[in-house]
């Protein structure tokens, strides 16, 4: 009686914990398909530490209350990898290139034949663009913007024909002595979910997924699925993952059936929190391609790095991602929409750190609502910040941001807003869409670099390209190009930009490039001295990509704040001469951290990546507090920084001492001697050529006997020995002068009939030279005119074209070296 009662006992425990989640641990070793196939809801898969080369799909669906959990035994210890284990071995093809044997076909966007591959931690990319060795090398690629592409020093790609796959690791080393991760041919996604719900995938690390890491894919494909039933992944959380070196972290894919864009045919409930996505170091390519004159934007949009780290795809709702850390990638979050005006359905993307996109940091291509609040973000070093490009649905709210293009490791060009509209998105009619639907309000704008927006202009319908629900409206805007695509353009072109958000930058004329009565200085500098911004350029992350190692003198620098006093508005206000009372207590409405708040921002990324386990970020720039970005408890004290400035090229053709010189001259053309080019708003200033900016020039005639002057009152005695003049356009001969008591002394000679310099200043209309270190305060270049050439029969005005210059530029000895 007792062993029967027993044995009841224990068969009814069986059943009972049969009722109750159970937790499966897997190792290295053993099959994760296997394991997965066999999960039910509310059972955990735990996977052990250690590198899983697998791939696996998961098939089955929790419920509200009882999730699928897929996590690692100790977080950021199990990787799922989708490289092979073995790499094969390279043998030399010429120089520094290797290649080995390789039967896939080679890199085609965005099937499941691509390959990814990593050298040394480093993401390395294959471009569509090459097939040959000497494409390999750099010769005959042109990017259709810049010009000849510099050569890959960190890529492969695959000969079809040859059935070799070609590989150069930076510093043109052996590969077969540095740790090189390759795709397996089978591998695409690390881990797809079939169209299931009620997924938690934790504390894992993807490593080298040639299409994604995580791919919420459809129902699609499954025994007795039709397209009629077909349904999206829903209700997935990811929390505390690492995705590195992935051609896409995590991808979506909704259903679409050629006209319904509803939000029953996307996926919807995604949570992606607390997860940090790489692929250093796409941003250096871009960066340093920039800095050296060697353009890298066309190969790698053109590539396996030219991709997001999350892509909603289409039809998205109730998409949160919250607090992660994205950075070296080319875009950073993908487009989404969720079509649906329902409030209920909003995506939401907050206090996520995004950091040094190649391209932009999220992109709201959108052609239906995309239904978006965007706030509490830092955006730090991003090429393009907010790209709509195109937004026609509207739907679109962007609030309580930072962002920050920091003069140290920002690219020398990018804007913070992309206003476009290709020409593909027209109306029946074949008129222009109208952007609309987007509220940017109370965030922090600051470019170091370069400019506001671009993208806008006059369409040729005459039409608009905003409608009235385009607001602008409390926000910070500093831009240290203001003539670089301003912001003066969108407020023609419908955008409402309310007078009371605050503009400011060294450029900025109020009256000019805003309309009357906007809150606009160009005097103050709110956040970091006016001479720390335009070329205090930091070396490249990694070394090999410096071409010139040398670092200049020691400076001191101003630590960057977002916030603006009550004082410094009403300075403005009273030197513009505005309504005191209207703009009285601005300053507490202005930018995401208006005096008196507190900007807090918790550490994104997994929360398991600290001490040995901590991952790899690139340096912050020191101008920046680490604090702003949650990598510090406390807020430094400290108001200033010191820093070695990158004597790079880039420095050479930037760090100009004449930069705020006091110019005059001999003449300046009048606008209608040329109305072809009216669109000059600063006409032809002489003034221009000291403006360090590449679109103004100075224009002018010249004397009857071919002569003029342009004279530089550099404000003190300075010292320097090497000029660069940018664009000479019908001048034979410039000479170099100093002022001496009341003589001018000739210190150099150009002359324009003479073939230019070799790069790095490869226009053939630049001209530079080095001489003697010379000290002057007055400097003078005495200009001879070529003989006025008659206008081509071809040339499309019959009106002589004027002599011009674009800029000069003084250089010290330091930088000159």
């Amino acid at each position: 009686m007792e062993v029967r009662k027993c044995g009841m006992i224990v068969t009814l425990l069986i059943a009972a914990n049969s009722l109750f989640a159970g937790t499966v641990t897997v190792t290295p070793q053993q099959s994760l398909q296997g394991a997965v196939d066999k999960l039910q809801p509310g059972d955990t898969l735990e996977l052990a530490d250690g590198t899983y080369y697998q791939d696996f799909k998961l098939r089955s669906s929790g419920t509200p209350d009882k999730p699928i959990t897929i996590k690692a035994k100790t977080p950021g210890r199990a990787i799922l990898s989708g490289t092979m284990e073995k790499t094969p071995v390279f043998e030399k093809a010429t120089n520094a290139i290797y290649r080995t044997a390789w039967s896939r076909p080679r890199f085609k966007s965005p099937g499941t034949d691509q390959i990814f591959a990593m050298a040394d931690g480093r993401s390395i990319y294959n471009c569509e663009l090459w097939s040959e060795l000497t494409d390999f090398k750099g010769k005959g690629q042109r990017d259709p913007h810049d010009g000849p592409c510099g050569a890959p020093r960190d890529g492969f790609f695959v000969n079809v024909a040859e059935g070799n796959l070609y590989l150069r690791v930076l510093g043109d080393v052996d590969p077969n002595t540095r740790k090189v991760l390759i795709s397996r041919p089978t591998a695409g996604v690390l881990l797809e979910v079939v169209g299931q719900q009620h997924i938690v995938v934790e504390g894992l690390r993807f490593e080298v997924a040639p299409v994604a890491g995580v791919l919420l894919s459809t129902t699609r494909g499954i025994k007795g699925v039709t397209r009629e039933n077909e349904a999206p992944s829903r209700n997935i959380t990811i929390r505390d993952c690492a995705f590195l070196g992935c051609l896409v972290g995590v991808k979506a894919v909704s259903i679409f059936d050629g006209k319904d864009a509803s939000p029953a045919k996307g996926t919807s409930d995604i949570t992606i929190e607390y997860c940090q996505f790489s692929k250093f170091p796409t941003f250096e390519w871009e960066r340093c391609g920039t800095l050296d004159f060697r353009p890298m934007h066309s190969p790698m949009y053109n590539s396996t790095l030219g991709s997001q780290a999350i892509y909603p795809a289409g039809t998205a709702t109730r998409w949160k991602i919250l607090h992660c850390y994205i950075h070296d990638q080319f875009d950073g979050i993908g487009s989404a929409q969720t079509v649906d005006k329902n409030p209920a359905l909003l995506n939401e993307f907050a206090y996520n750190l995004i950091h040094r996109c190649a391209d932009d940091a999220i992109e709201f291509d959108a052609v239906e609502y995309s239904g978006i609040h965007v706030h509490h973000n830092f955006f730090l070093d991003n090429m393009t910040t907010l790209a709509f490009s195109p937004l026609l649905g509207g739907g679109v709210t962007v609030d309580r941001n930072i962002v920050y293009h920091s003069p140290e490791y920002a690219a020398p060009w990018g804007v913070i807003f992309k206003f476009q509209t290709p020409n593909g998105f027209r109306g029946k009619a074949g008129q222009r869409l109208e952007l609309g639907g987007m509220t940017i309000t109370n965030n922090t704008f600051i470019h170091s670099k370069c400019g506001v927006q671009w993208g806008t202009g006059v369409p040729a319908d005459g039409g608009k390209y905003f409608r009235p629900d385009a607001l602008l409206a409390d926000n910070i805007l500093y831009a240290n190009d203001y003539h670089y695509f301003d912001l003066y353009p969108p407020i023609r072109q419908g955008f409402t930009v309310d007078k009371k958000n605050l503009c400011c930058g060294p450029t900025l004329r109020p009256g000019r490039d805003l309309p009357e009565g906007f809150l606009a200085t160009s005097d103050t500098e709110p956040f970091v001295r006016r001479d720390t911004w335009r070329w205090d350029v930091l070396p490249p992350v990694l070394p090999e990509l410096a071409r010139e190692a040398k670092l200049g003198p020691e400076k001191e620098i101003t630590r960057v704040n977002f916030a603006v006093s009550e004082e410094y508005v009403q300075g403005i206000v009273s030197k513009l001469g505005l309504p005191a009372a209207e703009f009285k207590g601005q300053a507490a409405k202005l930018g995401a951290v208006p005096p008196g708040t507190e900007w807090k921002f918790p550490r994104p990324g997994p929360r398991w990546a600290v001490g040995d386990l901590a991952l790899y970020h690139p340096p912050f720039p020191p101008s920046l507090d680490p604090w702003w970005v949650g990598f510090a408890e406390q807020r430094s004290p400290e108001r200033t920084v010191k820093i070695r400035p990158w004597l790079c090229d880039f420095a050479h053709k930037r760090g100009n001492l004449a930069r705020w010189a006091t110019i005059t001259a001999s003449d300046v053309a009048p606008l209608e001697d040329n109305p072809s080019f009216r669109l000059q708003r600063d006409g032809y200033a002489p003034g221009n050529v000291v403006d360090d900016f590449d679109h103004t020039v100075w224009r002018f005639k010249g004397d009857a006997e071919g002569k003029a002057w342009l004279e530089m009152d550099l404000g003190s005695e300075m010292t320097f020995n090497f000029a660069y003049i940018q664009e000479v356009v019908g001048i034979a001969r410039m000479d170099v002068n100093v002022k001496r008591g009341t003589e001018w002394v000739t210190i150099h000679s150009f002359d324009m009939k003479a073939k230019p310099p070799t790069p790095p200043y490869h226009n053939k209309f630049n001209y530079y030279a080095y001489f003697a270190p010379t000290t002057a305060r007055y400097v003078r270049f005495a200009i001879t005119l070529k003989p006025s050439a008659k206008p081509s029969p071809k040339a499309k005005s019959q009106e002589p074209v004027l002599p011009q210059l674009n800029e000069i530029r003084l250089l010290n000895e330091e930088v000159a070296q």
